[in-house]
């Protein structure tokens, strides 16, 4: 529910795309709220659009709910589906985020799949792998994808939780290559391995092995979120030589 305005939206986005004009080995996708969507759609012009979430109805007479279609008419390219947050506060079943999935495939926007909900900091990797694979088969088994995108969002890692708990990125790694190896089992060609636990520009580089990042809170700060754009992009120049 951040930021409190769609002008601070607008003005967020516009200085974002802006401090990050140039930055190569970088692809930027900004999730407004509903609301800033068409705001954050006007100010920028080489950021990628998303939605926070989607419903997971067929178009029809459902108050207060916003459909794919919806979306793909403000031009959105990408929507987040599965977080943790959702899950908790908004009581979200396995199978609501499936058909969640499937609104999003059937309109051609990319869904920004989070697993990890439920998860404690204390769970044994074993434990943490078996909530995975459930949550994996529950949300994508059997669906036909043009492009994933798959988060690892360990709840207790997102800085909302105030756990002030991190994984490591050994951790992080280990549970990027089960999903790798999760995806494989479905043929699904085009992905993305994304992190979704808190994250900012000093510590970027302790989470070798994902593609990319879901940020949070560093996404507010307009500055914090331009070097920590910058450092992934120098992390993946580095990793890629």
């Amino acid at each position: 529910m951040h930021p409190d305005s769609a002008d601070e939206a607008a003005q967020l986005a516009h200085s974002v795309e802006q401090g990050l004009l140039g930055v190569e080995n970088l692809e930027i996708v900004l999730c407004p709220p509903f609301p800033y969507l068409n705001a954050v759609k006007e100010a920028t012009d080489k950021i990628h659009l998303g939605a926070q979430d989607v419903s997971a109805f067929e178009p029809g007479a459902y108050t207060g709910q916003v459909s794919a279609n919806q979306l793909k008419n403000l031009s959105v390219s990408h929507c987040i589906v599965g977080h943790s947050e959702r899950r908790n506060f908004a009581h979200e079943t396995e199978e609501d985020i499936s058909k969640k999935i499937d609104r999003c495939l059937e309109t051609g926007i990319i869904p920004v799949v989070c697993l990890g909900s439920g998860l404690k900091p204390d769970d044994s990797d074993a434990t943490i792998k078996s909530v995975l694979r459930k949550q994996f088969q529950a949300y994508l088994h059997g669906k036909s994808f043009g492009a994933l995108l798959l988060t690892y969002e360990p709840t207790w890692a997102i800085s909302s939780s105030g756990s002030g708990r991190v994984p490591t990125g050994k951790h992080v790694k280990e549970m990027a290559d089960f999903l790798k190896e999760l995806i494989s089992e479905e043929h699904i060609s085009e992905y993305s391995i994304l992190y979704g636990g808190s994250v900012n520009s000093r510590d970027v580089t302790n989470f070798p092995g994902v593609d990319g990042y879901l940020v949070g809170a560093a996404s507010l700060n307009g500055e914090e979120f331009i070097a920590l754009g910058r450092a992934i992009s120098n992390f993946q120049f580095l990793n890629n030589y």
